[in-house]
């Protein structure tokens, strides 16, 4: 259970800075925090900003953190807008951010796809250029060491289906020389 102090609680009055510097503060809490679901982190993100900006985000009622960081800069860059009408629209710039964002975050997505493709093609090559030599412990094809049990095991994907490999403990040697 996390608990914060009222006195020190960055969360008691709205924020005064701006939504990008109270998202940067944000983040930094978040680090050091685990096992809050998402539904609370936003209630505690929403509930630091400004009112106007917070009355906002609860008409809108962001499905995810990410959601609420998007639309609290665009809430805020909507209202400068409106008070503002000379200066550059912000709202279109914080929209050509979130586009460049999602391009990016579309080609991680894809580069690490790719990866894990690159990945298991080289396991299953691996696997498959098994060696049909035996080392030196074996004699006539069988191990001069007896095992003494299985000390893990796993399931790995080899040509589309998936195979249990072992290591084990052998007779004479310690667990940190399981093979």
């Amino acid at each position: 259970m996390v608990r914060l102090r009222s006195s020190s609680s960055p969360y008691s009055t709205p924020r005064l800075g701006t939504v990008e510097e109270y998202q940067r503060e944000f983040e930094k809490l978040m680090n050091w925090v685990t096992d809050i679901p998402e539904t609370f982190l936003i209630y505690f993100y929403v509930s630091g900003l400004k009112l106007h900006i917070q009355r906002e985000l609860l008409v809108s009622r962001p499905a995810s953190l990410g959601d609420a960081f998007a639309l609290a800069r665009i809430a805020e860059a909507r209202l400068e807008d409106q008070t503002a009408p000379t200066t550059a629209s912000k709202v279109a710039a914080v929209y050509e951010l979130l586009m460049e964002q999602n391009e990016v975050t579309r080609q991680l997505k894809q580069n690490l796809l790719a990866a894990i493709l690159r990945m298991e093609e080289k396991a299953n090559r691996t696997s498959s250029e098994m060696v049909t030599e035996f080392p030196d412990e074996f004699k006539e094809g069988q191990p001069m060491e007896q095992p003494v049990g299985v000390y893990d095991s796993r399931m790995v994907l080899q040509n589309g289906n998936y195979e249990r490999q072992v290591l084990v403990q052998w007779a004479g040697r310690s667990p940190e020389e399981v093979t």
